[in-house]
C-alpha cells in the first residue's frame, strides 16, 4: 500500500512540475531591465580587450569607481523588442545594450536574443557584438539608433548609423540575421544595405512591443 501511495504522489509531483514550467512562460513580461548580461569586445581598454559582466538596476549599470575616477564602465537597456525569430509561433526578445566608459568618444551597442527552452526558462539564443557588424560593414559604424533592433518575418534587423564622421553620419545601414542551426547568421550577401540619412524615416511593424 506505501508503495503504491510513493508512486501516487511521484505522479502528482510530476504532473505539477509539468504543468508549471514546461509551457514556455510569457516572455514579454521578462523583466530585462534587471539582468545581467555579458558584455565583449574586440575593442581596449587600458590596453585589454573590453570584457565585464553588467549586471543592470532598472536599465542602468554603472561600475563601482571613486568619485573623482571618470574612465568607468557603463551600461544601459537601449531598447527591448519581440517577435518570432524561429517562426515557432511563440515569441523571441532582442535586448540592445549600450556601453563604453562615461569619458570615451565612442558608444557601443551589443545584442541579446532570449528565447524560451525545452523546460520552459528563459535562455540566451545567441548574441552580435558591434564587432561583428564592424567587420561586415565597408563604412565605419557609428551609435545605433534609438530602437535598433527588431524581428519580423523571422528576421532580425539591427540598424546603425555609418559613414562620414561623427556626430554627422551619412547613411543609416540596416544588417539581416536568422537563426540557423542554433546560431545567429548574417542572411546572403550583401548583409547589410544601406539608406541616406536624409530619406530615412523609422518605420517599425505595429505589432511588435516596446520595452523600456
Amino acid at each position: 500500500m506505501r508503495i503504491g501511495f510513493n508512486i501516487l504522489l511521484m505522479i502528482c509531483v510530476l504532473g505539477c512540475f509539468g504543468s508549471t514550467h514546461a509551457a514556455c512562460p510569457n516572455i514579454t513580461k521578462y523583466d530585462f531591465a534587471n539582468a545581467t548580461y555579458e558584455i565583449r569586445s574586440a575593442r581596449l581598454l587600458a590596453s585589454k580587450p573590453i570584457r565585464f559582466r553588467a549586471r543592470l538596476q532598472s536599465g542602468s549599470f554603472d561600475e563601482s569607481h571613486p568619485p573623482e575616477f571618470l574612465a568607468y564602465r557603463y551600461a544601459r537597456l537601449k531598447s527591448v523588442r519581440f517577435g518570432d525569430l524561429t517562426k515557432d509561433g511563440k515569441a523571441e526578445a532582442v535586448i540592445a545594450v549600450e556601453y563604453g566608459t562615461n569619458s570615451a568618444s565612442f558608444f557601443l551597442t551589443n545584442y541579446f536574443v532570449f528565447g524560451c527552452s525545452r523546460n520552459g526558462r528563459i535562455r540566451l539564443l545567441g548574441s552580435i557584438e558591434q564587432d561583428r557588424l564592424d567587420a561586415r560593414s565597408s563604412e565605419i559604424l557609428h551609435e545605433s539608433i534609438r530602437e535598433a533592433a527588431y524581428i519580423a518575418n523571422g528576421i532580425l534587423y539591427i540598424r546603425h548609423r555609418a559613414g562620414g564622421f561623427r556626430p554627422s553620419p551619412i547613411y543609416i545601414e540596416t544588417f539581416r540575421y536568422k537563426l540557423l542551426a542554433g546560431k545567429l547568421e548574417c542572411m546572403a550577401a550583401p548583409c547589410s544595405s544601406r539608406m541616406m540619412m536624409n530619406r530615412w524615416q523609422l518605420n517599425f511593424p505595429k505589432n511588435l512591443a516596446i520595452v523600456g
